[in-house]
């Protein structure tokens, strides 16, 4: 009981355990006077004195910077090399401290930064020593492929987190198709897969770090041949199958962001199917390479949507999943005007399903899910048709009364039957 928490829980006891009989009134005063004597000289958080420490040494450091950085072009190039191998050189020492002596895993993840950071410093002096050139883009692709390993080596999320995000540094020609962006996913997604299947203690924060990921991956994809309804429909299926499956799990909103964004980015994309014939057009690449990678691409992502079309029973929300996808194949050979009808008909019968789904098994968010997808369906349309404003006003107005109406019968309903 060295920390003050313990020592107050200790004291708090005291009484509780003299009144039961385990404890006399002489040893429980004596316990109370050592234990006050341990809170009084037991030294308090210096808080503010080591925020002052970290901030002299950050201003030393940048001192550092400053001074070699005037006189740099005077060091040989031996001296310059030297100089950007300390910090890598300093996260070599962190990372064996860490791994030897298995240290907890902040220290495990500040050896991953660490070692990522001296990665990038000497990679920059050396570039810039030798007059290396390129562009940014390459330099942070150089970067990432060095960084994949510790990621595992470390267990490191923290790590992780600046790879996925620094995978928008390296989007460069994305029409020419990006290889080096599929090996880092290809690289990342196992580390995320593990923890997602494994429940760690980072499973909640990889799933918000999957997202991220999937959209760089989707702008990959589509990278290699620009076929947009396909691939939409395919990547949306993935996180909203999850996503259904997480929440039939009771798992709350903050821990499961895949339904909501995934829905949400699914009802976007569904409302601009509905009403353009650009989205339906689509463009393969004329290099074989390209379309490989993205048939490979696309068949990674089927695949994992598949497996979770079949883990659950089928269901009217499944069976409405598997029609999407079916449309998406079937604007690869319809032409674009009759899929936009086509697009519509689906958001009509799949708001329609969704209502008598969630009215049947009284699931608020279901119904909600469906009003919303005939909220958009018949929005969109107004502003298509050729109508007045004051007629498209009254329209929207009596909608609105309709789907707030639906919305506090089925909320009403559903409280009756509990009671």
């Amino acid at each position: 009981m060295s920390d003050n928490c313990s020592i107050k829980w200790f004291l708090r006891e005291l009484p509780e355990l003299e009144k039961q009989g385990l404890l006399d009134e002489p040893a429980a005063k004596k316990l109370n006077d050592y234990y006050l004597d341990r809170i009084e000289f037991t030294p308090s958080p210096r808080y503010f004195a080591n925020a002052l420490a970290v901030f002299g040494g950050v201003l030393m450091a940048g001192a550092l910077i400053l001074f070699f950085s005037y006189n740099w072009e005077l060091f040989p190039r031996t001296v310059r090399l030297g100089i950007g191998a300390l910090p890598l050189f300093g996260a070599v020492l962190l990372t064996l401290t860490a791994l030897l002596w298995k240290k907890n895993q902040l220290m495990r993840e500040l050896s991953a930064v660490g070692t990522a950071a001296g990665i990038t410093v000497f990679a920059a002096t050396v570039c810039r020593t030798y007059m290396i050139s390129g562009s940014f883009a390459d330099f942070a692709t150089l970067i990432l492929f060095s960084c994949l390993p510790f990621i595992y080596i470390f267990n490191s999320a923290a790590l992780t987190t600046l790879c996925i995000f620094g995978l928008g540094l390296t989007i460069q020609n994305p029409e020419n198709g990006m290889v080096a962006g599929f090996w880092l996913t290809m690289g990342i997604a196992p580390f995320l897969l593990f923890h997602l299947q494994n429940a760690s203690k980072f499973c909640v924060w990889m799933r918000y770090m999957a997202m991220p990921l999937a959209l760089f991956f989707l702008l990959v994809t589509l990278s290699f041949s620009y076929v947009r309804p396909l691939t939409f429909f395919v990547f949306g299926n993935v996180f909203l199958l999850a996503g259904w499956e997480y929440h039939h799990r009771n798992e709350g909103v903050m821990r499961n962001p895949w339904l909501t964004c995934a829905f949400l980015g699914i009802l976007l994309t569904l409302g601009i199917a509905s009403s353009s014939e650009w989205f339906w057009t689509f463009r393969f690449s004329p290099d074989r390479i390209n379309q490989t990678y993205y048939w490979v691409s696309l068949g990674i992502m089927t695949v994992i949507s598949i497996g979770l079309f079949l883990r659950q029973p089928l269901d009217v929300k499944r069976a409405m999943f598997a029609v999407l996808l079916g449309l998406g194949i079937a604007g690869l050979f319809v032409a674009p005007g009759r899929m936009c009808f086509l697009a519509n008909v689906f958001v009509g019968l799949f708001g329609i399903a969704l209502m008598f789904d969630g009215g049947r098994r009284q699931r608020v968010l279901t119904f909600n899910g469906g009003l919303l997808l005939l909220m958009v369906l018949m929005t969109c349309r107004f502003f298509d048709a050729d109508l007045g404003l004051l007629i498209r006003a009254a329209g929207f107005f009596v909608l609105g009364l309709g789907f707030l109406g639906a919305n506090i019968f089925f909320s009403h309903r559903i409280k009756r039957g509990e009671a």
